[in-house]
């Protein structure tokens, strides 16, 4: 399974997306032991009656903000926030990528057509990798691209220390990386497997959208380096003589990089 604080499922997405007619009344019982090793303590309160309204009335305007979106040309980052924060945003960014990130009929596929809404992605957490990997057989699963942008991430501290006061730790190994060198391993290789399925969509299938497109927030000058040497490895771009990369079609707006705030 996913770590703490796993990958939504389907559940989660009737949870927060439920339509009216649907009954809900086994939706409203949670498990005890969740599979993403988190668990439930004693204690803490399940989905209480109208709690589901409320998460549908969230799921409503979330699909006026992305119709908007789409119309506007302005494409959509959602953040990423403490874990225990994290399952519904996740849940509602995964839907709202089935709804705004696939081609609709009538429409026709472009290469170069970046994805409408991303996802963040925190290579801090021990479950990044498990994460993205359920995320894009989800996008694959589902038929749309799925956008990540990826972040190492900014709450370890406060993490580790919740897990602890919570009494959590009977539950195993807190959220985070358990250094600082293994989450510059997570969001490397999540770097480089990215940009290699990116390179593989394009050659395999030319004239359809990919199924992800990546936006890279770093100030890490190794990370950079590494984007860039993975662009080229991969036949994505090549080297002018200057140094500059210069990329090939289908790659503009598909790999995007931005320098987080700070040094």
């Amino acid at each position: 399974p996913v770590h703490f604080p796993g990958s939504p499922t389907n559940v989660d997405f009737d949870v927060l997306s439920r339509p009216v007619d649907k009954d809900a009344t086994s939706l409203y019982k949670l498990p005890t032991d969740a599979a993403c090793r988190g668990g439930i303590l004693s204690g803490e309160e399940n989905l209480r009656e109208g709690d589901m309204d409320l998460l549908r009335g969230i799921w409503q305007i979330l699909l006026k903000i992305g119709k908007t979106a789409k119309e506007s040309g302005i494409k959509i980052a959602v953040d990423a926030e403490h874990s225990w924060y994290q399952p519904a945003i996740d849940g509602y960014t995964m839907l709202m990528s089935q709804e705004f990130n696939k081609i609709q009929p009538g429409e026709v596929a472009n290469p170069a057509t970046s994805p409408l809404i991303y996802g963040t992605y925190q290579a801090y957490l021990r479950r990044s990798d498990g994460h993205l990997a359920a995320s894009l057989q989800h996008a694959r699963e589902n038929n749309y691209t799925l956008g990540v942008k990826l972040v190492r991430g900014a709450y370890a501290d406060q993490e580790r220390k919740k897990w602890e006061t919570d009494g959590r730790a009977k539950f195993g190994t807190d959220p985070i990386q358990p250094n600082k060198t293994a989450t510059d391993v997570a969001y490397d290789g999540a770097t480089k497997s990215l940009i290699a399925q990116l390179a593989k969509d394009l050659k395999s299938k030319p004239t359809e959208s990919p199924s992800v497109g990546m936006f890279f927030g770093t100030h890490n000058g190794e990370s950079c380096d590494l984007i860039a040497d993975s662009l080229v490895e991969n036949g994505l771009a090549e080297r002018n003589a200057d140094g500059r990369l210069v990329t090939e079609p289908g790659v503009r707006g598909r790999v995007c990089t931005g320098q987080l705030f700070g040094k």
